[in-house]
């Protein structure tokens, strides 16, 4: 592959983003760095992920997405700084070395793709802005050392709770004692970006802590930059890996790929890298696994791996059936005879003009087809359209084709259609059979390339599964005798099993002298060969946070840009996801209003929460559906919003305010579908609201209220004795706000006792029905539709006009 590296910067100065043109890679991975200056963590979201090397689809992964991800953050947490630079250069000119070697591994690889020309311009985009964004994190980096910001981590206080230095490497700091929670692992990286630090004041026994205040020099943004750019080059090194040959495959069906649990393959692995940590702490020894947990983690590592899709890119199909596609022709060319024997070459179109216009003219030149012949002819398509289903789409849709002639025959026959239909039949057989020729063609040559293909590709596949899984769970990897008796044996005798598996063959199928022994016993030859040997690392601290976080921010301190990457979790008591009534898209347009046009950021954010605890928002806490109460969801909201005051970082505020906002009541609610609305940015008011579903839950409540008054006040008073029960917990500036919603809470359950009306919390009169009491629905869709128009303003959309404004206040009412 031909590289443009001379259109980079020269060394040492990496070229901007305007020089390489936007990127379509929206991964934005979070890094966080020790005072000492090691990566104590790397948080990549579940979506977005990186583009497809396809164009339509996202195909199915060999190696599967979420190894990679954990092979990467393996390979780089717990390195100082510059050892992590250095190992991801390593790591993408590892990937990157074939491109510049044309008789090497991966350019044979490559040279069997049918996309060559897009897929090496994809290539080459993401080798160039990894290159140029750890360019860029040196450079900065280097600028930081030199200033005397990084602290030297042998100078650490020993009793430090944060890092202790490896015996075994003085550049790998470990985590002594890391808290269970993500945000609190993240704030340990809090004072490597600060110049100054604020005095901790002291906790007070009835209210807690105050939040520091952020000192008034700021944090140096060269430490943002630093962080920013390694992220963005983790993004694009696994948007390189993703558009390798081969990492990806086409899907076996137009809807694209489906999962095949990995996730709780990974869980497994995961739970046991936990169990035993290494380097193997001596206070804390470990069994290892007995021979049915070996068995099991086996299993899982492998199920890690995409057999079928990797069996399917490597053609071993014409390997085991070499006749595929002379039996192909022999069935394209008797569709194409009954095709004529229904008169495919004696249907004609003539196109004239009358009035200035085209008129069409269908003939036919042989006598019509007779109604017994075209339904004969029609059964023995249907045989052929069952029989070449497994064998090619492409064939049984010419099946299909000629099936759907014959029956427009037999409609014609009786009456029910006239000619024109049969000549648009006809020409749909005409254009299958030319696109069945042109597939057979690559049938000949993939029978032919059949034994060398299936050898490259699954000897490179299996390989690069093994070393990618051995980086990321070597725990797993050395006491399950993953790679044993040596790798390319074990991959061999596991390709093996999944032969018969996915072909139901026998032992006597692989036997040497078949087709399938000459294949397996030429996979083990190749992948003896490749380098490097695949070998369990030697630590696993990175599972200490393996948790796939579902909602990712960054925050760019040039440009003052925030990225959001995947959703918060939704409240609990909300299935899935949950049916947002503002859009999720207005909320994030919203955060990234808020930072952009603040001069102090995190304290508008911190603002921002303080004024929506005050809220009219915030008072329908007490109209909260009972089992979201009793899930908590009150104690995560202001859970939130304290770690949002306390937050030191704008990517931890931004992160915990996002949270905030999809916990205020009714943001985020049970009712309701969860598909796409056609929200996105910008577009009118009433597309980014979900009246509908917040009609629905707002009902539900109101049913809550008036018939199911014992369950509703139950859960009203657990909910305020939760909040109250460790007041330690939250800062003096808080404490009011959770009293308030105590008050709310309590003063509603005592109006749901027997006797008792249902009226409001003492905040606001509001409308009540014909019989008295409080219509809870209609203040609940109306509180909500006036936080929504007051989102819409806050995004810097364009302002709706008054008829509309009221329109849609009339609408939403009415709901």
């Amino acid at each position: 592959m031909k590289r443009g590296r001379d259109q980079i910067a020269p060394e040492g100065a990496a070229p901007s983003e305007d020089m390489l043109g936007e990127s379509n890679v929206r991964l934005r991975p979070a890094v966080f760095v020790s005072e000492s200056g090691s990566v104590v963590n790397i948080v990549i979201g579940r979506s977005p992920r990186t583009p497809s090397p396809f164009t339509s689809y996202m195909g199915d992964h060999t190696v599967s997405w979420q190894s990679l991800l954990d092979y990467v953050r393996a390979s780089l947490i717990g390195l100082g700084f510059e050892d992590a630079l250095t190992r991801l250069t390593e790591m993408q000119k590892h990937a990157d070395g074939w491109s510049t070697e044309p008789g090497s591994t991966g350019a044979k690889l490559f040279a069997l793709l049918p996309d060559r020309a897009r897929r090496e311009t994809l290539l080459q985009d993401a080798a160039e802005r990894t290159t140029t964004h750890l360019k860029k994190a040196a450079q900065v980096w280097g600028e930081l050392v030199t200033a005397g910001l990084v602290a030297d981590p042998m100078e650490i206080d020993a009793t430090d709770p944060v890092l202790e230095t490896n015996v075994l490497s003085k550049t790998v700091l470990i985590p002594k004692a890391l808290p269970t929670t993500v945000l609190d692992k993240r704030a340990l990286s809090a004072p490597a970006i600060m110049i100054t630090k604020a005095p901790v004041r002291e906790e007070t026994e009835e209210y807690g802590p105050e939040p520091e205040t952020v000192p008034e020099t700021g944090p140096d943004e060269r430490w943002g930059i630093v962080r920013q750019e390694f992220g963005l080059a983790i993004a694009h090194h696994l948007a390189y890996l993703n558009y390798l040959p081969f990492a990806t495959v086409p899907p076996t069906t137009a809807r694209g790929s489906k999962g095949k649990g990995e996730g709780r393959k990974r869980l497994r692995l995961v739970s046991y890298e936990r169990a035993h940590p290494l380097p193997p702490k001596a206070e804390t020894p470990s069994a290892p696994a007995d021979l049915e947990e070996a068995a099991n983690l086996r299993a899982s590592l492998w199920g890690l791996f995409a057999f079928d899709a990797a069996l399917r890119a490597a053609n071993v199909r014409y390997v085991i059936d070499p006749d595929i596609g002379s039996r192909l022709e022999k069935a394209v060319n008797a569709l194409e005879a009954i095709a004529k024997e229904l008169g495919l070459d004696n249907v004609h179109l003539t196109v004239s003009k009358r009035n200035g216009k085209n008129r069409n003219t269908y003939s036919l030149t042989q006598p019509r087809v007779s109604l017994d012949k075209a339904r004969a002819k029609c059964g023995a398509a249907k045989e052929y359209s069952r029989t070449l289903k497994q064998e090619s789409e492409t064939m049984k849709r010419v099946a299909t084709t000629v099936r759907d002639l014959a029956t427009t025959w037999e409609l014609n026959q009786l009456k029910k259609n006239p000619a024109g239909f049969v000549w648009e039949a006809a020409e749909k057989v005409r254009l299958a059979l030319l696109e069945a020729r042109a597939e057979l063609e690559e049938h000949r040559k993939a029978a032919t390339d059949a034994k060398d293909r299936s050898k490259l590709v699954l000897s490179c596949l299996l390989h690069e599964h093994q070393r990618v899984v051995a980086t990321a769970y070597p725990a797993c990897v050395t006491d399950s005798a993953f790679l044993t008796p040596s790798p390319a044996q074990a991959a061999v005798m596991r390709l093996a099993a999944a032969l018969k598996t996915e072909f139901e063959l026998t032992d006597d199928d692989l036997k040497d002298g078949t087709s399938l022994g000459e294949m397996l016993k030429g996979v083990g030859e190749r992948h003896a060969r490749l380098k490097p040997l695949p070998q369990a690392a030697c630590a696993n601290i990175w599972v200490a946070d393996a948790t796939c976080d579902p909602l990712v921010v960054t925050f760019d301190v040039r440009t003052k840009e925030v990225v959001v990457n995947g959703r918060a979790p939704a409240p609990p008591g909300v299935a899935g996801m949950g049916s947002h009534t503002t859009a999720w898209q207005l909320e994030i347009d919203v955060l990234k209003q808020l930072v952009k046009t603040a001069d102090n950021p995190l304290q508008t954010l911190k603002a921002a929460v303080t004024e929506e605890l005050r809220s009219e928002v915030m008072q329908l806490d007490a109209f909260l559906p009972a089992a979201q109460l009793r899930g908590g969801q009150l104690i995560g909201l202001f859970t939130a919003a304290e770690k949002v005051m306390k937050a030191e970082q704008i990517e931890d505020a931004a992160r915990e305010y996002l949270k905030f906002r999809n916990l205020m009541p009714f943001a985020t609610v049970d009712a309701g579908d969860r598909g796409g609305h056609g929200e996105r940015s910008g577009v009118e008011l009433e597309k980014l609201y979900d009246g509908t579903a917040l009609l629905y839950a707002a009902s539900l409540q109101q049913d809550a209220f008036d018939k199911r008054k014992t369950a509703t006040r139950n859960a009203l008073e657990a909910a305020a004795k939760d909040l109250m029960s460790d007041m330690t917990r939250w800062t003096r500036s808080l404490v009011a706000h959770v009293t308030a919603s105590r008050d709310r809470l309590t003063h509603q359950a005592e109006l749901l006792k027997p006797g008792l009306l249902t009226e409001e919390p003492p905040v606001k009169r509001v409308r009540t029905n014909a019989s008295g009491s409080t219509t809870v629905s209609g203040r609940i869709r109306r509180v909500r539709w006036r936080e929504h128009r007051r989102l819409y303003e806050k995004a810097a959309y364009p302002v709706p006009s008054k008829e509309v404004a009221d329109a849609g206040s009339a609408e939403s009412a009415s709901r």
